[in-house]
């Protein structure tokens, strides 16, 4: 969240910023601890024109976050939506409208979804497990409050400016959103490692995060909009480099009220193995 303040800051509010749609990759790559200063790099590797916004451009952007002994803390690449100083020519011809890929929802995977997810060791864990993340409606005030925290762009903190906006209305920052896909994950967690001790069960180590992958934030999220979350374990991965732990990939998307799928993510975590790796 910091490092979205640190651009907000420094560059988007700069600029005529309209809103980034999705974050490609995001690493964590050395801890930020008490008393460490940070500072924020912006690059902008690739721009492109919009054919069906001649007065919208994409750039592709590199995001570094370094503390002070000029470490790289994290990094993401972001695809950022500016409003072009002088526009393109319109479209000869709007030529047929392309379809827009349908978004695979979570919650029409088969099985039974549990409220709890215990760290179980990485040889336990099962590639479709469901995992419901809890719900949130986001109102008015809390929007503006984390928004003027946090991602202070006009979008998201003055109606006026929002109504103006690609948006249409004031509408939550996506790390609004994305704060509450990370409650909810980790409350699942808390609560399924108290019932699973209760019941007797070793728990096993998790953590670090490497970091996640193919964030998208599909639709806005308005006032009175509701959330729910929900994950699916997609993926378990092998670390040559780390033989006693192992990654595990989650697919976590959040839908509306409506049945909307808004946002999407790829987490990744390590896991504590029973045995040790060993490659055939």
């Amino acid at each position: 969240m910091m490092m979205m303040r640190l651009v907000a800051d420094g560059m988007l509010n700069r600029t005529a910023s309209l809103g980034a749609p999705s974050v490609d990759e995001g690493r964590w790559m050395v801890p930020v601890r008490p008393g460490d200063i940070i500072n924020c790099r912006y690059t902008i590797e690739e721009k492109r024109d919009l054919a069906s916004r001649p007065d919208v451009g994409m750039s592709k952007v590199l995001v570094e976050m370094r503390n002070q002994k000029g470490e790289t803390a994290a990094n993401w690449r972001t695809n950022q939506l500016v409003r072009r100083r002088h526009p393109g020519p319109a479209p000869v011809s709007p030529g047929p409208k392309r379809e827009r890929k349908a978004i695979s929802s979570v919650w029409d995977e088969p099985g039974t979804a549990s409220p709890l997810r215990p760290d179980f060791f990485f040889e336990d864990r099962r590639i479709g497990e469901l995992t419901d993340m809890g719900a949130h409606t986001f109102g008015k005030d809390e929007m503006i409050a984390f928004a003027r925290q946090f991602d202070p762009q006009p979008f998201h903190l003055d109606e006026v400016a929002a109504k103006a906006s690609l948006f249409g209305a004031l509408c939550a920052s996506g790390w609004h959103t994305a704060a509450y896909c990370i409650r909810g994950n980790i409350t699942s967690r808390l609560r399924g490692n108290d019932q699973a001790r209760a019941q007797g069960a070793r728990i096993a180590s998790y953590g670090p995060s490497p970091g996640f992958r193919d964030l998208a934030w599909y639709k806005p999220v308005y006032v009175g909009d509701t959330l729910e979350y929900r994950g699916r374990l997609a993926k378990k991965i092998d670390l040559k480099s780390r033989p006693d732990r192992g990654i595990i990939a989650t697919d976590i998307q959040a839908r509306n009220q409506n049945g909307e799928i808004v946002f999407a993510v790829t987490t990744q975590i390590l896991a504590e193995r029973h045995e040790p790796y060993r490659p055939a």
